[in-house]
C-alpha cells in the first residue's frame, strides 16, 4: 500500500479530510495509504504534518465555541417565509392569482444546556467536577489510624 507523496496533492487532500473530522488512521485510508505511511510522512514532510495539525485545530476551535454557545445559552432569530395565494376576479370576469410573501421573524432563545455545563465543569474545573471529586479528604490513611488519632485528639 505504498504511495509516492505529492506535495501538491497530499498535504491539500488531509487537510480536508482532517477539516471533516477524521483521525489519522481513517485520513490514511482515504489516501490510500498505511497508517504507518502517514506518520513516516509527517515526520519527513512538514507542510504535511502542519496541513492536518492546523485543520484539525480549526475544527476542534470551532467545536469548542459551539459546545460554549450551549453552555451559556443564546439567542438567534428565525425568519419564517410564507407564500399567500390571493385571487381578484376583475370586472371582466378574469382571474387574476398573487402571491405576496410574508415574511415574518421570530427572536427565539436555547437556553443552557445541562449536559454541554457538565462537560465544560468537567473539563475546565477537573478537581471539583470529575467523577471522584477531592473534598480535601485523606482516602488513603488506614481507617483504624484515623480512629486512634480521632480518639487521641478528644484528649
Amino acid at each position: 500500500m505504498k504511495s509516492k507523496y505529492d506535495p501538491n496533492y497530499h498535504p491539500i487532500m488531509a487537510a480536508g479530510y482532517a477539516m471533516d473530522g477524521l483521525i489519522d488512521e481513517e485520513i490514511a485510508g482515504k489516501l490510500g495509504i498505511a497508517t504507518s505511511t502517514l506518520y513516516e510522512w509527517k515526520k519527513k514532510y512538514p507542510e504535511f504534518s502542519e496541513s492536518i495539525k492546523k485543520s484539525k485545530k480549526v475544527v476542534d476551535y470551532q467545536a469548542e465555541q459551539r459546545l460554549f454557545s450551549r453552555v451559556m445559552g443564546y439567542d438567534y432569530e428565525e425568519v419564517q417565509t410564507e407564500i399567500l395565494a390571493i385571487k381578484t376576479i376583475t370586472k371582466d370576469g378574469e382571474t387574476i392569482e398573487q402571491h405576496p410573501i410574508k415574511i415574518k421573524k421570530i427572536k427565539k432563545h436555547i437556553p443552557p444546556d445541562v449536559a454541554a455545563c457538565f462537560i465544560w465543569l468537567k473539563n475546565r474545573k477537573k478537581n471539583k467536577w470529575r467523577d471522584n471529586p477531592d473534598f480535601n479528604t485523606d482516602y488513603t490513611r488506614n481507617p483504624l489510624q484515623k480512629a486512634e488519632d480521632s480518639l487521641q485528639n478528644d484528649d
